[in-house]
């Protein structure tokens, strides 16, 4: 039988690894419904003297403590017991390091880029006929990154692009003569053959269907395929004991990010709604969008909680980062906190400076790594042209196509890990981290991932998507619930009236809040609430300016927040104060 299970233990169904640069994570599952019976870590082995991932792998499962059977070991073997089934994800080595090259920088560039992204590389650089770099600084570059992958778009279908060829000759300049990376041409048909003809002999070529066959068309799935391919015959086929992962894993080995997109694209389609995820970590903040069926993620070095922590006060200067805390301390005061954090990473907040100074960085962190992603992650249309719609690339820089930046009052769901959400002082805290930096519009669900489980989730749908997607609800943390008109109301003009349906209740009474303010209800765990909302005129709550919204609410952490304070564009550096200085008592969130 496959897993083990002791005396009075539940059999383990499923082991998942997510095998880190730093850590191997792992997880067990079992029981009926399934559910996280373990979690465990262990240093990632890839160091000298062991030089063999799979032994960090091995220990975590031993930290365990569940008694299973050491990876590998079969029921014909003498221990009676079967490993379960095991399946990996992996960032070792930083992940899949991606090389770009298209023929118009704001056009098959970048869709190039926002493939590769969506795929999980890291992207080194994205080179283009139009970058104003010279060829030689180019061949240069190609020369010095050293890309795990190559990835090259260009042309419409219907058309050439040419010039991309000039692009590839660059490449070929700058190739690497002990290795055959492997290239991916997902550009025009017509141009395969050349491209073929001109870096095959430098690359290890694969062609993939157009990534933009159209001026406002984008066609991901075949290319992230091919990238995926490349992960485990490149990357994961090098790291050290990788054969003995594959040989155990029940499905193949995928990208960490990709195993999160997965999880989110599944919650963005069951919840018909954009879908938020952010991780605030030490050294770097990741955001995950999916909307419209399609996953963005940016990684914004360098905007962290501890290693970073210094440059992101820098990033977000003095008087920002200290806004958010009560009361302001002087500036010395506040670079002594952050940069005693920077030396000593692993610190864990203990006075209540320190516990402020864990808010205000994630809040501006979050804030600045978003405006990042939004400037990422888009989606195209087209639009009407007085003339012929052109067919060429080169001609559309100028008009036939919308390109639509994710959209807040779109977001349903906003799902948050990292230390300083996962491990905040209360769950108050955490709220204000998410909502002050996000500033989310419409109806919108704050939800905590504290023990970073969207990767095995993911991972876990290859196999059992029904089983995954129920251990996901399971594992999220409700937070909030935040109802916001589009752009907020100002005050004194409007406000926003609530009325459970069905009457007054214990959970929830009658009220109202003015633009301006915001309102805090709470409602219990385990309670669910109808509410109708009834906007003034002028206020969109989602379905038109002044038109009333009933909406489901589940009992959280927090409860439910009714949020008129006025939207800033929240790419700017100056937004609102903290909630503490607007409303009336009740709406304050910066309480413990």
């Amino acid at each position: 039988m496959r897993g083990q299970r002791r005396q009075g233990q539940e059999r383990v169904r499923y082991v998942l690894a997510d095998v880190g640069s730093t850590t191997t994570k792992v997880i067990a599952l079992g029981g009926d419904p399934l559910r996280v019976l373990a979690q465990a870590a262990h240093p990632t082995t890839v160091e000298l003297p062991l030089e063999d991932a799979f032994i960090g792998f091995e220990r975590a499962v031993e930290a365990l403590g569940l008694g299973l059977p050491p990876p590998g070991t079969t029921d014909g073997e003498d221990t009676g017991a079967e490993f379960p089934d095991a399946l990996f994800t992996s960032s070792a080595a930083g992940g899949l390091k991606i090389l770009v090259a298209g023929l118009v920088r704001s056009i098959t560039a970048e869709s190039a880029q926002r493939a590769s992204i969506g795929a999980g590389g890291v992207i080194l650089d994205v080179l283009a006929v139009d970058d104003g770099r010279t060829d030689a600084s180019k061949a240069d570059l190609v020369r010095s990154v050293r890309p795990d992958l190559v990835l090259v778009a260009g042309g419409f279908e219907g058309s050439r692009g040419e010039q991309i060829l000039q692009t590839c000759g660059i490449l070929a300049m700058g190739a690497s003569g002990d290795a055959r990376i492997p290239l991916i041409f997902a550009g025009s048909a017509a141009l395969a053959e050349a491209v073929e003809d001109i870096l095959s002999p430098y690359y290890d070529v694969r062609v993939a269907p157009n990534l933009r066959p159209g001026a406002a068309q984008e066609n991901f799935a075949p290319v992230t395929q091919a990238i995926q391919e490349v992960f485990m015959e490149h990357v994961m086929a090098h790291a050290p004991g990788y054969g003995r992962f594959s040989g155990l894993a029940r499905a193949g080995v995928i990208p960490t990010p990709f195993g999160v997109g997965r999880t989110l694209r599944l919650l963005a389609e069951d919840e018909q709604t954009s879908v938020l995820a952010v991780d605030i970590g030490g050294a770097t903040t990741d955001v995950f969008s999916v909307s419209k069926g399609v996953m963005f993620r940016t990684v914004s070095a360098n905007l962290g909680m501890s290693y970073s922590l210094g440059n992101t006060l820098v990033e977000a200067g003095i008087d920002n980062f200290r806004r958010w805390m009560e009361p302001p301390p002087d500036e010395r005061t506040l670079r002594n906190a952050v940069y005693r954090k920077v030396v000593d990473p692993t610190r864990f907040p203990e006075t209540e400076l320190e516990w402020q100074v864990d808010l205000a960085g994630g809040i501006e962190a979050l804030r600045m790594a978003l405006a990042q992603h939004v400037e990422l992650a888009v989606t195209l249309s087209p639009v009407r042209a007085s003339g012929p719609f052109v067919s060429r690339e080169e001609a559309v820089l100028d008009g036939g196509v919308k390109k639509q930046r994710l959209q807040l009052k779109d977001v349903g769901l906003v799902i948050g890990s990292g230390g300083c959400l996962a491990y905040a002082r209360s769950p108050r805290d955490a709220t204000r981290i998410l909502l002050e930096s996000i500033r989310p519009e419409g109806i919108t669900r704050l939800v905590l991932d504290t023990r970073s489980l969207l990767s095995h989730f993911g991972n876990l749908s290859r196999v059992d998507e029904a089983a995954a997607m129920a251990l996901c609800r399971a594992n999220l943390t409700e937070l909030a619930t935040v109802v916001a008109p589009v752009g907020g109301a100002a005050p004194g003009r409007g406000g926003v009236r609530w009325t459970p349906v069905g009457g007054a209740s214990d959970a929830l009474r009658p009220g109202e809040v003015a633009g301006g303010q915001m309102a805090c209800l709470p409602l219990a765990a385990g309670s669910r609430v109808e509410v109708r909302l009834e906007p003034s005129p002028g206020l969109d709550l989602g379905l038109g300016a002044g038109n009333p919204v009933t909406v489901g609410v589940a009992g959280s952490k927090v409860g439910l927040i009714i949020d008129l304070r006025v939207r800033e564009d929240y790419r700017s550096p100056s937004i609102p104060a903290p909630v503490s200085r607007h409303g009336p008592p009740a709406s304050d969130l910066a309480g413990h």
